[in-house]
Formats: structure tokens, sequence, C-alpha cells
């Protein structure tokens, strides 16, 4: 059974006074999603790393939080949402099998981008529509929601998703010396 790596720091926070962000991880687990937390406590997911981050709840002080973890489960779901009052309400979930090394490593970000603390990284292959819906099932609110959901604008993707592809091995040119006729 293979284990799978990555980088998470997500929850919920507020943009201003009366708007929140909230960039959620889900495991599907036999067609079922299971919330990041929830799988730490069942013992499906490994924390191995903590980082030092800014403190939502008390500005200008750090915390340190798991942020690099460890499983068996490759398939996942990213839940991205901006709302409130004076903000416009956006939502996306990004649905991904995560792979094995050596692949592009994608690292996904809130709508802000960067600018937030929140991210998720790792060695991943986004799944389409089909490969959703067969996993979840047509009967579930999720599946339901992806068949409405539509593609983000080039521009809100670039600043939120980024791919790094320098773990990979540069193109080897083979080149045949000699002649093979006889």
């Amino acid at each position: 059974m293979a284990t799978y790596r990555f980088g998470f720091h997500g929850g919920v926070t507020k943009l201003t006074m009366h708007s929140q962000e909230r960039f959620l991880l889900f495991f599907i687990v036999d067609g079922k999603e299971v919330p990041h937390y929830q799988m730490m406590k069942n013992g499906l997911l490994e924390a191995q790393q903590a980082r030092d981050v800014n403190d939502h709840d008390n500005p200008g002080k750090r915390r340190l939080v798991f942020t690099d973890y460890q499983t068996y489960q490759p398939y996942g779901k990213l839940f991205v949402s901006e709302r409130g009052f004076g903000v416009q309400s956006r939502y996306y979930s990004f649905y991904f099998k995560l792979i094995e090394a050596p692949a592009a490593k994608v690292t996904i970000h809130p709508f802000r981008g960067t600018e937030s603390d929140f991210f998720f990284s790792s060695y991943l292959k986004f799944l389409n529509k089909e490969e959703v819906l067969a996993l979840l099932g047509e009967g579930s609110e999720s599946a339901k929601f992806m068949q409405r959901q539509l593609t983000l604008p080039i521009e809100v993707m670039q600043r939120m998703v980024t791919v790094d592809k320098s773990d990979l091995k540069k193109g080897v040119r083979v080149v045949r010396i000699g002649s093979d006729t006889k």
C-alpha cells in the first residue's frame, strides 16, 4: 500500500468583521467525504512536522501547527470559499488523487492567493467530473454540487494554483552513434 505525503494548513478565518474564508480538506473513503480532523482522530492521517504560522485569532501573534502529513488514502477534496457582507460569495471544490513522486508538485491557495497562510501542497492529479461522480456516487450532495460547478476564470486559477516541475528529471535525448545498415 502506497504512502502519500502532503502539506496542508487550512481552516476558517475572518477576512473582515463580516466575512470569512474557508479552506477545508476532506478525503474520500469508501465513497464518503471524511474531514481532515476526523482522519487524524481515526488514525488514517499522520502528522509529520509542525510549522510556525500567523495566529488568525490573535493578530500579530504566531503559533505552531502541523502542516506536513502522511496518509494511505489517495483521493481527496479541497473546499475553498469566501462569503460575507461586502465580499462576493465564491465556492470551489478541487478533487484530486495523490500520486507518488516523480511528478509535478501542485500548491493550492485560497481565492486571495499567497496573501493567506492557508495552503495545500502535494504531488497530485486533478480528477475530472466523471472520475469524481464514480467515486462519490450520483446521489451524494457533493456529486450534485460538482455537476453544477463551473470552471474558475483563468486569472483566479493562476492566483490560486501553482505547479512546480523542478522535481521532474529533465528530458534525456537518445542519440544513435554509428549506422545500423548492413
